[in-house]
C-alpha cells in the first residue's frame, strides 16, 4: 500500500505541476510568437536589403560587361579596317577579276 500511495502522490504532484505549467501557456506562446514575428521581420528585411545589394552588383556588372563588348567590337573594327586599309562601310575602288575566269553574267 505505502508504493501505490507514494505513486499515487506523485501523479499528483505531477498533474498539478501540468495544470499550473498550462495555465501558463497561452503567455508563452504568445510571447514566443511575437518574438518569432519581430525575428521574422529582422530575417526579411536582412534577405530584403541582402537582395538589392546583389541586384545593384548584378548590374553594374552587366553594365560593365556591355561597355568592355563595345569597347572590343571597336578595336575589332578598327584592327580591321587597317589589315583591310581601308574605313569601315566602304567599298575597294579597285576592282579584281574573278580569280576563275567566269564573267559576271554567266
Amino acid at each position: 500500500n505505502r508504493d501505490n500511495w507514494r505513486s499515487s502522490e506523485r501523479n499528483d504532484y505531477n498533474r498539478d505541476n501540468y495544470r499550473s505549467n498550462t495555465d501558463d501557456k497561452p503567455y508563452d506562446l504568445q510571447k514566443q510568437f511575437n518574438d518569432f514575428m519581430k525575428s521574422q521581420q529582422s530575417t526579411n528585411a536582412f534577405v530584403k536589403e541582402t537582395f538589392m545589394d546583389l541586384k545593384t552588383q548584378l548590374e553594374t556588372v552587366a553594365k560593365n560587361h556591355q561597355a568592355l563588348i563595345q569597347n572590343l567590337e571597336t578595336k575589332f573594327d578598327r584592327l580591321a579596317d587597317k589589315q583591310y586599309g581601308r574605313p569601315s562601310g566602304s567599298l575597294p575602288s579597285n576592282t579584281q577579276p574573278n580569280p576563275k575566269g567566269h564573267s559576271s553574267n554567266a
